[in-house]
């Protein structure tokens, strides 16, 4: 078992993330690497972009749990939640087959864990979805960077990664705007 391993600190910060991932690349690891925790709407093109240089490049995450837990239903809409208090659904608007079969929304808040796993499912399908659009998306590099674009912090990332791999971990890392020590002392 040879596989290298990385968890950014915070989770939820795509820089972070680029930077945890590419010191490994600027290391010499081309592959069989896993970031742990690592599966948020903002993260997620960063690795799925990253996979590009570090391949296998692997995730895992238990935000669907926790949202469920904590009752947050993701929309098929990128980066919108709803809570029961904040959103009464008459129907859902959603395609996934917990979505499509389930005959009445209010079984999504039900206390018991039914309800909970309702939740857990579709959020984890949303994510599924949301990964495959990314994955078919990448490989046309305008289309890729249109659409994470919008995103200041993802855009930083997706320009570390390759600042990265043009230029180098010293070269990439100033551009950044980072303020560092010899890599001895990093």
């Amino acid at each position: 078992f040879e596989w290298w391993g990385f968890a950014p600190k915070p989770p939820s910060d795509p820089v972070k993330v680029a930077t945890d991932g590419m010191f490994l690349y600027d290391r010499g690891i081309r592959g069989n690497v896993h970031a742990l925790g690592i599966s948020g709407l903002t993260t997620l093109p960063v690795l799925v972009y990253m996979e590009q240089f570090i391949s296998p490049l692997s995730t895992d995450s238990f935000s669907s749990g926790v949202n469920a837990i904590v009752r947050k239903f993701q929309s098929p809409y990128e980066g919108i939640y709803y809570r029961p208090k904040e959103k009464k659904f008459g129907k859902v608007g959603c395609l996934c087959p917990i979505c499509q079969k389930i005959k009445d929304p209010q079984d999504l808040y039900r206390t018991d864990n039914i309800g909970y796993g309702l939740i857990a499912i579709h959020n984890l399908w949303q994510y599924l979805n949301y990964l495959r659009f990314l994955e078919t998306i990448v490989a046309d590099r305008e289309l890729f960077l249109k659409h994470v674009g919008r995103k200041p912090k993802i855009k930083s990332a997706i320009t570390f990664i390759d600042n990265v791999v043009d230029l180098g971990w010293e070269e990439a890392v100033s551009k950044l705007g980072f303020v560092h020590k010899t890599l001895e002392g990093w």
